[in-house]
């Protein structure tokens, strides 16, 4: 939801974060917005989406701690995806596969604590 916001606001909207709140449905119907949900439907991730998004090209990894995300763009999730459908016959869906865990930021505070 930030990074809708914050990419609003680089784009020179004046908006308020309530008001993209209630927007939220408008622009996922635009094709502005795309909307990921957990497995039981309680929570859910919304992206902003640009001219040069290729979010649909990657895995995603979900700090559960700070929420953070990180775009996984290494030839790693390459052979995974294919080691998926050739030994499980399983296609993956990059652009809504996040994979949760706890981030190194969060990893070194829980450390440090």
């Amino acid at each position: 939801m930030n990074d809708i916001y914050n990419n609003l606001i680089i784009n020179g909207a004046l908006i308020g974060k309530a008001t993209v709140y209630r927007q939220l449905d408008r622009f996922m119907s635009e094709g502005i917005v795309k909307k990921f949900t957990d497995n039981e439907g309680k929570g859910a991730y919304y992206r902003y989406i640009n001219d040069t998004d290729e979010c649909d090209n990657h895995f995603h990894l979900k700090c559960v701690d700070c929420a953070e995300i990180i775009h996984m763009k290494c030839e790693f999730v390459k052979y995974l995806k294919q080691h998926i459908l050739a030994d499980h016959e399983f296609h993956v869906d990059e652009g809504r596969t996040i994979i949760y865990g706890i981030c190194g930021n969060c990893i070194n505070q829980h450390s440090d604590n």
